[in-house]
């Protein structure tokens, strides 16, 4: 009888329909809704094996998780219902507790390093080619495996680990302490922004907003103009809500993103800690340089054979001119967000261009600090 009243609430009106059930079948007629006369019956009621009965009017949902099989013979007979197989669309196809999912998941790409330029392979390593006009194709490639029906279900984010064009500049790089101390040229600065919205709008275009996309600055992709550009680049305008709430982009070098489930997604910019990406003559540059100078210069302590000798850490010294770190200022928010993290019972997700740990690259190449 509930069942009953259930299917007249979900069809409209009554008949003799009854729901298809492992319970015990009912023979409740349900009655129209509204003043509505139950519809015309040409064939009599449809029956579902075991003699559950089925009216042929039954809409919806709990109609369609049953598949219909008519047969005629000279008699006319009624129409026959097939119960629905495990594997059937059907109401037990909709019970889906056999495949686990996961509470989320994130989808991860990094260093397409674009540029409109013949491939290169490395003199000292042979075999290693870059293939810069093939950038575009392998991520929409990426883009739409990220936002297939497959993946899309669980898709909580994309993230870009940095570096989506190779850029070009003309920064001596061989200087003991890398730095800049003029401004890029116009046409460089200019063919590196046009690069960067190219392969932005590759991304874009292929994702159509089903899924967020988070950006890590790279050293690469700070080839334009100014930090504030790239980022305006990489987010589409002045402002987004990448982070959860309305954001100007400037803002947006490093930020917190609430997950599902009690997770957490901190952006870092790893790109913060060299002089050749700061401001020319400021402070912060100026502060940059200083601490490569003592880096570079700076010596460990260590025991050879009972004496006490000194000796370079490979690791913290000789640093590379494109690597980085996060700065004092962005260090104390890290360590916040991660004690808020821990205070609200989260799990955190830490993405940065530079590898954090220097285990986790050569040596050199890992965060400055």
């Amino acid at each position: 009888r509930v069942a009953s009243r259930m299917l007249r609430s979900a069809t409209g009106f009554g008949g003799r329909a009854h729901v298809a059930s492992h319970a015990s079948p009912s023979r409740h007629a349900a009655r129209p809704r509204f003043g509505l006369a139950p519809p015309a019956h040409p064939r009599g009621t449809a029956r579902l094996a075991g003699d559950r009965g089925l009216g042929d009017h039954a809409v919806g949902s709990i109609a369609r998780s049953v598949r219909v099989r008519r047969v005629s013979n000279a008699r006319g007979s009624a129409v026959r219902a097939a119960v629905p197989r495990i594997n059937d669309l059907g109401s037990a196809a909709r019970v889906d507790v056999m495949r686990a999912k996961p509470l989320f998941t994130i989808g991860l790409f990094a260093d397409a390093q674009y540029a409109d330029r013949d491939d290169h392979e490395r003199v000292n390593e042979p075999g290693r080619v870059k293939r810069f006009r093939a950038a575009p194709d392998r991520v929409r490639e990426a883009m739409e495996h990220f936002t297939s029906p497959e993946t899309r279900e669980t898709m909580a984010c994309i993230v870009n680990l940095g570096d989506l064009i190779d850029g070009v500049n003309d920064d001596d790089v061989s200087a003991p302490v890398p730095t800049r101390t003029k401004e890029t040229p116009s046409l460089m600065a200019e063919a590196n922004a046009r690069d960067l919205r190219f392969m932005t709008a590759a991304v874009k275009d292929a994702v159509r907003g089903a899924v967020p996309v988070v950006h890590c600055l790279g050293n690469h992709d700070l080839c334009v103009k100014t930090r504030e550009l790239a980022l305006e680049i990489l987010y589409g305008g002045k402002s987004s809500n990448v982070s959860g709430a309305n954001t100007p982009t400037r803002e947006l070098s490093y930020f917190s993103k609430k997950l599902p489930r009690k997770w957490r997604l901190l952006v870092l910019d790893t790109t913060e800690l060299n002089p050749r990406w700061a401001g020319i003559g400021s402070e912060a540059q100026r502060r940059c340089e200083a601490f490569v100078v003592e880096r570079n210069n700076s010596v460990s302590s260590g025991v050879s054979s009972g004496d006490e000798t000194s000796v370079f850490d490979p690791y913290q010294t000789n640093l590379k001119p494109w690597g980085g770190g996060l700065g004092p200022t962005q260090m104390q928010w890290l360590a916040s967000e991660l004690r808020d993290a821990e205070k609200n019972g989260e799990r955190v997700i830490v993405a940065s261009h530079v590898p954090l740990s220097r285990t986790a690259a050569r040596p050199r190449m890992a965060a400055r600090d």
